[in-house]
């Protein structure tokens, strides 16, 4: 009876053994690794703490300058200085007080017959870039959170739509792991030498699934936040696998404030040849005026960037991908710099004007009922054409065009010696 009884005890024993073992095979997650260890310069990986920085710039359009759009605008579409200009040029041109209301309501078309020319906006791309800093890290680190707020300096924003950003890859490959779900198991021994009996049990493995994790690159749109001083945030935050390394791209575009506006003309001439072939006489030339709007004075466009990123530094455990077994640090990190959006060089108006005289200044040019003001032409073709005219058909008169007349400043019309003196230069109007 006692052996018997000591046989159907090593039994259970066995049994229970058995039960506790297979349970346990079942239920542990599979651990895949991602590396062995990682060495940065001859030392772990994970005893660096690694630093993250922004770079941003304000990349234009393409054809950033064929795309500003001409539009007719009434006085109240301009800003307070240009809009007092307006308004005072209004009343001086109309007879009386009715003709004077009409005309502010009315779309400002003359001024030789041209619309006005609205080229304040200055439209772009802003690339933020949030990048490591040196050259070793830990590839188990990464951002969990990232705060970029830019402080222009001498611009507004005139409007923006949602930013396009992606998350960069810090786990490259597929992370696999396999176990069964909701079923019975059955093991057992079988007889043998040493146990003269087979032994058989059942066990329950619970809550667990296949799971295929692939880390890729995400992207994603977001909204960012525009506060009443025209600063920008762009908040992102992260999780598993994914760091927040990488391009954010917000177009929008840029509006110089009040005290970098100017508004001011650009000329043109109809034609300088009757259908003939043959040179008008100076006094047949229609000579029109554009009104532009645009920057004057602006400078570079300069921001104050500052970016607050929250670091999961990883201190041990970096050589498997489950996080669980994961000894990690977390830190909070702020860094603000002084950063050139966009060059002087490409925010101002191109204008191109004749130059010449004792002194190399710009020639003037003189209409009824307006005050002088520098003849400036869009384009250096434009500019050229008008200097061979004067050369070649103007004749004794090159200082009348039309119903106006050009010359140097205090030095009456322009004469054929002051026409021998001119050239073709850029910059007609001052910075």
């Amino acid at each position: 009876m006692g052996t018997f009884m000591n046989y159907r005890t090593f039994r259970s024993a066995i049994a229970s053994a058995l039960m506790s073992l297979s349970i346990a095979a079942c239920t542990t997650p599979e651990i895949v690794g991602r590396y062995e260890n990682a060495s940065c310069g001859g030392v772990s990986c994970n005893t660096i703490v690694p630093e993250a920085d922004v770079r941003a710039v304000l990349a234009p359009p393409a054809a950033a300058q064929a795309a500003v759009a001409s539009k007719e605008k009434t006085c109240a579409d301009f800003p307070d200085r240009a809009a007092a200009e307006c308004v005072a040029e209004v009343r001086e041109e109309s007879k009386s007080l009715a003709e004077f209301f009409a005309n502010l309501g009315t779309p400002l078309g003359p001024r030789g017959g041209a619309a006005v020319k609205d080229a304040r906006a200055i439209p772009g791309t802003l690339s933020i870039l949030v990048e490591w800093t040196g050259n070793a890290f830990n590839p188990a680190d990464r951002l969990v959170e990232t705060i970029v707020e830019i402080r222009q300096e001498n611009v507004g924003i005139q409007s923006w739509t949602p930013a396009e950003t992606a998350y960069a890859e810090i786990n490259a490959g597929t992370v696999q792991g396999t176990s069964q779900s909701g079923g019975k198991l059955t093991f057992g021994m079988p007889a043998s030498a040493a146990v003269p009996f087979s032994i058989g049990a059942e066990a329950s493995a619970q809550n667990s699934q296949v799971e295929t994790l692939a880390i890729a690159p995400r992207y994603e749109k977001l909204t960012p936040f525009v506060d009443i001083d025209d600063v920008i945030m762009i908040k992102r935050e992260g999780g598993f696998g994914l760091n927040l390394t990488g391009v954010t791209l917000l177009p929008l575009v840029l509006t110089p404030k009040l005290q970098n506006l100017a508004a001011f003309d650009l000329f043109s001439i109809k034609k300088y040849k009757d259908d003939k072939g043959k040179w008008l006489k100076p006094e047949k030339l229609e000579i029109s005026a554009q009104r532009i709007l645009a920057p004057r004075g602006l400078g570079d466009i300069n921001a104050k960037v500052t970016l607050k990123y929250k670091l999961r530094h990883i201190v041990s455990g970096d050589e498997t991908y489950q996080e669980r077994d994961d000894r990690v640090d977390y830190r909070t990190v702020t860094k603000t710099k002084e950063i050139t959006l966009f060059p002087k060089s490409k925010t101002a108006v191109t204008t191109f004007g004749l130059f010449g005289g004792p002194e190399g200044t710009a020639v003037f040019v003189n209409r009824p009922g307006y005050d002088g003001v520098a003849l400036c032409f869009d384009s250096y073709e434009n500019a050229e054409r008008l200097l061979e005219y004067l050369r070649v058909g103007a004749g004794t008169q090159p200082g009348r065009l039309g119903s106006a007349t050009i010359g140097f400043t205090g030095a009456g019309p322009l004469n054929p010696k002051g026409v021998e003196t001119l050239s073709v230069r850029p910059g007609c109007l001052p910075p």
